[in-house]
């Protein structure tokens, strides 16, 4: 059975662009383009919605799209437009060719884009204890069939990190990158997102494995210090290593060479390369 959103060929090989989102910061657009087909059209407009209608629509590789326009609130731009990878993952040329015939390419600004890893086999309990990242806000959740889903970062943040197991043996990585995020790339005018996968691998989190036993050569020459034996007795896979590397920068031990200890993990390893890879 097939996963929305979900492409066999690219797992463990290549990143995706599972969503992106385009304002249109013009008044210069048009919905009832004969070049472009309505499927459906329906009010949106509520209390806390910043605009009136929505018209659903698809690209030219059969790729969902929405466009949502009338405004209601004057600090927001005239049109907002939603691309999700559904049939084939999203590329530049198409979204590039949907948006000409909307507008002029110049009115819109990328505003959104959710870079997608999908990694098998892999559980997300198994892969979060070893994400590094920079990130103060760290929640999870699990649903009623047991799913879980990790986020690091908050939803206001540049950048954030999502775990989230996609299907029972597919583990989604995906990377998020909001409007600020963009702009620090050079990547919020759309003629830029041409060269979207040369952005160099994002580097606000990274996926580590501990080494135990260099970590027990280099906690050697201070045995008989109490730390020392908390941190060899970390527990394994169920805690965080983040804090075991903060404990150790903050004890400051000349002889322990924290990039040796802290191998790249195989998933580390895995995701780097798809990023290298980017579809797009």
């Amino acid at each position: 059975m097939r996963v929305s959103g979900v492409f066999r060929d690219r797992i463990n090989r290549r990143a995706i662009i599972d969503r992106l989102e385009l304002s249109i910061d013009s008044d210069d657009f048009n919905v009832a383009s004969p070049h472009i087909k309505v499927l459906r059209t329906r009010g949106i407009r509520s209390p806390h919605s910043w605009y009136a209608r929505s018209v659903e629509t698809m690209t030219e590789d059969g790729n969902p799209v929405e466009v949502r326009y009338g405004r209601l609130r004057r600090y927001v731009p005239p049109a907002r437009v939603i691309f999700h990878s559904e049939k084939c993952p999203l590329t530049f040329s198409e979204i590039s060719s949907f948006i000409s015939k909307l507008t002029a390419t110049e009115h819109a600004t990328v505003q959104y884009i959710e870079i997608a890893c999908d990694v098998q086999p892999l559980e997300v309990r198994s892969i979060t204890p070893h994400i590094f990242t920079r990130c103060r806000r760290f929640r999870k959740f699990c649903d009623q069939d047991g799913r879980r889903t990790v986020y690091f970062g908050s939803p206001r943040s540049g950048r954030q990190l999502r775990v989230y197991q996609k299907r029972s043996d597919i583990t989604r990585i995906e990377i998020v990158l909001r409007k600020q995020a963009l702009a620090k790339l050079g990547s919020r005018h759309i003629g830029n997102l041409r060269h979207l996968r040369r952005v160099p691998q994002l580097d606000f989190f990274q996926i580590r494995a501990v080494n135990r036993q260099k970590l027990r050569a280099a906690l050697a020459p201070y045995m008989y210090d109490w730390r020392a034996e908390m941190l060899n007795e970390w527990p394994p896979s169920t805690r965080h290593l983040q804090p075991l590397m903060r404990i150790l920068r903050t004890w400051r031990l000349e002889l322990v060479d924290l990039d040796r200890v802290f191998e790249d993990h195989r998933v580390q390893r895995v995701v780097a390369e798809m990023l290298g890879n980017l579809e797009w």
